[in-house]
């Protein structure tokens, strides 16, 4: 699988550099919204949450931080995953590439934006937080399973949605729903004890989870539950690599007849 997409690497980096400079060329502040966005989307959360909750303490906006640069990079690949086939079939029709390649694309560009803003994260956390620690080095494990599981879902959602554009509307309402229930507002301790194995089933939930534990509280992320995660992301892959390679030749007959 991996040795395969492998093969069209140069493609695949060349797409994914075009693709940002056309995003950065529509705004006047360019690559700097890669970071702003996600930091106002933050401040405004902290803004309200802060407030309705009474937790303004820089703790809580580490916190938060945190979980909102997850989730947002899950949320933005995987929208911008799953239209990877759907808005290249005129590319398709022209040039007979494998289709797992687009939603890698995509993924890849919102991938450059979350470690953007993630550098940006690990310098102030670095400076005016918890410093740096030996977990750190960590962080690129937790980033793989997460980067796993967001290839994995997004060939699959790009193979539903190249046959009906419903796709796009149903995860989207999954999405909204899962954002306020992954704890990117709340600890996990917040969470009735009756719910607590199924808040722990959600894998996102889980890299959150391990993302804080080493950036906050400095200390390794719980290893077991990263194995689950990570089982996830590999089974995700796996079946989503196979159902592409299984459309690939029928799918511009069947979709675009």
């Amino acid at each position: 699988m991996l040795s395969k997409v492998g093969r069209y690497k140069d493609i695949v980096i060349y797409r994914i550099w075009a693709q940002l400079k056309s995003e950065a060329r529509q705004y006047y502040l360019g690559y700097l919204w890669f970071a702003l966005e996600p930091m106002l989307m933050t401040g405004i959360f902290f803004l309200v949450f802060g407030f309705l909750l009474g937790t303004r303490s820089p703790e809580y906006l580490w916190f938060l931080i945190t979980g909102m640069i997850t989730w947002q990079w899950f949320e933005t690949a995987l929208n911008e995953g799953m239209l990877g086939i759907k808005f290249k079939l005129h590319i398709l029709s022209q040039m007979p590439l494998p289709k797992y390649l687009f939603p890698v694309v995509n993924v890849g560009a919102a991938t450059w934006k979350f470690l953007c803003v993630l550098a940006v994260i690990l310098v102030a956390n670095a400076i005016w937080w918890k410093g740096i620690c030996i977990y750190w080095l960590m962080l690129p494990v937790i980033m793989l399973v997460q980067l796993g599981i967001i290839i994995g879902l997004s060939w699959l959602l790009a193979v539903a949605t190249s046959y009906s554009e419903d796709t796009i509307k149903i995860t989207q309402a999954v999405l909204r729903l899962l954002f306020y229930l992954s704890g990117v507002f709340f600890a996990s301790d917040r969470v009735p004890v009756e719910l607590q194995g199924v808040f722990w089933m959600n894998p996102m939930a889980v890299l959150m989870q391990g993302y804080r534990d080493i950036l906050l509280y400095q200390q390794p992320p719980d290893l077991p539950s990263l194995a689950y995660a990570g089982l996830w992301a590999l089974s995700l892959m796996v079946a989503g690599f196979a159902l592409c390679k299984h459309i690939d030749k029928r799918l511009m007959k069947e979709v675009v007849a």
